[in-house]
Parts: C-alpha cells; sequence; structure tokens
C-alpha cells in the first residue's frame, strides 16, 4: 500500500531543516483543499497536529 503524496508539501520541505515551523507549514500545504464541515471542524486541526508530528517523526 503506497501512501498518499502532496508534491507541493514534498517539495517544500525538501533540503529544508526538521522543525515545528517547517511541519506547521507543510501540514498547511497539505490541509490546502480542506473544507470545515458542520460537524467536523475539530478535524482539521486535529489532522493538522498529526501531520506536524509525523513530519518531525520521520525525519529523525
Amino acid at each position: 500500500m503506497d501512501c498518499a503524496r502532496i508534491p507541493r508539501s514534498d517539495e517544500f520541505l525538501e533540503g529544508r531543516e526538521p522543525s515545528d515551523e517547517n511541519a506547521a507549514q507543510a501540514a498547511g500545504l497539505m490541509l490546502r483543499a480542506a473544507a470545515l464541515q458542520e460537524h467536523n471542524g475539530y478535524k482539521i486541526p486535529l489532522v493538522r497536529a498529526l501531520i506536524r508530528r509525523a513530519v518531525l517523526k520521520l525525519a529523525v
């Protein structure tokens, strides 16, 4: 199973130091098209935090 790739965030992260700021910016790029729905507004910040953690953990 291949994981989904988002070229803009991949390109942004390429060659950059793993930092919370860079991970947050990459998460923003990944969630750019995410749209809040009436009953799921909590999910976007949750996914943003999970992406940040994953980016930092994978960079180690």
